[in-house]
């Protein structure tokens, strides 16, 4: 249910998550100013305050957005496979210095992670490696950065 700024009234009830019982539940609207709403849950008996902007704009927490990266050779597990290290060893690998720039397919050897191939760029100072057996990892570069 998505709640409009008519539903915003004294003692009308509104369904929104509480954080408290874990779960949505019906709560009483017990004042409302401008920019804030005073509200008391009927579930835990919890008495809270939010902001108008957000309470209009709440999600429910099972409909936000996944921010998780991932490549196809992520999803297949290639970068378990004996096969994949014997590729990145064979293709003279650089090592990796935040300084330095790379491009898309470079190999790189890294101090801690061993061999990776860059998978994605992410703006001009950030690369997403995959390296063999530890996934996926963000890392600097082309800056001076300590």
């Amino acid at each position: 249910m998505t709640i409009k700024r008519e539903d915003l009234v004294e003692n009308n009830t509104i369904n929104i998550f509480c954080g408290k019982c874990n779960g949505k539940s019906p709560h009483n609207i017990r004042s409302v100013s401008e920019d804030k709403v005073k509200i008391h849950c009927n579930g835990c008996g919890k008495n809270s305050t939010r902001l108008v902007r957000r309470l209009l704009n709440e999600k429910e927490p099972g409909i936000r957005k996944s921010k998780k990266r991932t490549s196809s050779d992520r999803l297949s597990g290639i970068y378990r496979e004996e096969s994949y290290y014997n590729k990145l060893l064979s293709s003279n690998p650089k090592p990796y210095i935040f300084r330095e720039s790379y491009i898309l397919d470079d190999i790189i050897s890294h101090d801690t992670f061993g061999l990776g191939k860059v998978v994605e760029q992410k703006g001009d100072n950030k690369i997403i490696v995959l390296f063999y057996k530890h996934g996926e990892k963000m890392l600097i570069c082309g800056t001076d950065y300590k």
